[in-house]
């Protein structure tokens, strides 16, 4: 059966940190690397690997959003514009949706858990559940899964 193991990370230096996630796949970029090794420092321990994985699958595109909760520079080439957008999530979809939801009186429930309500008739109402599927994830990385092939899916 295998075991926790530490990890020492507070002996790593700053390509050690982003070898060490790159070797087992924590896609955990350098500056994460450094949040993680200061807060178990502060903790006055080294992390496990079982906290390493926590940590990771946390902050991954597929639980985080990274790329869809970035800021973003656009450029309309055609039209020569330039626009910086804070969030994609925030402001493309989710305010969009919002801004349709406050026009369409069958719109009931838009963005809460995931999930999305519309009025079926008089007594009914339909929900659907909405799950995006982003790279890298560590649930499975290889085999062909929408979630290891790369990008926003």
């Amino acid at each position: 059966m295998a075991q926790v193991k530490t990890i020492a990370l507070s002996k790593l230096s700053d390509a050690g940190l982003v070898a060490f996630s790159k070797d087992h796949l924590l896609s955990l970029n350098l500056e994460e690397m450094r949040m993680v090794r200061d807060y178990f420092a502060k903790k006055k321990r080294e992390p496990t690997d079982a906290d390493l994985e926590t940590i990771a699958q946390t902050w991954s595109e597929h639980c985080k959003h990274k790329v869809f909760n970035s800021t973003i520079d656009y450029e309309d080439r055609q039209i020569g514009e330039r626009e910086t957008i804070s969030s994609l999530f925030k402001t493309c979809i989710k305010g969009a949706t919002e801004q349709i939801a406050l026009e369409k009186d069958w719109l009931v429930s838009v963005f809460k858990d995931n999930a999305g309500v519309i009025k079926f008739d008089d007594d009914w109402d339909v929900a659907f559940k909405v799950e995006t599927h982003n790279h890298p994830s560590a649930l499975d990385p290889f085999g062909g899964a929408g979630t290891g092939i790369g990008g926003v899916i």
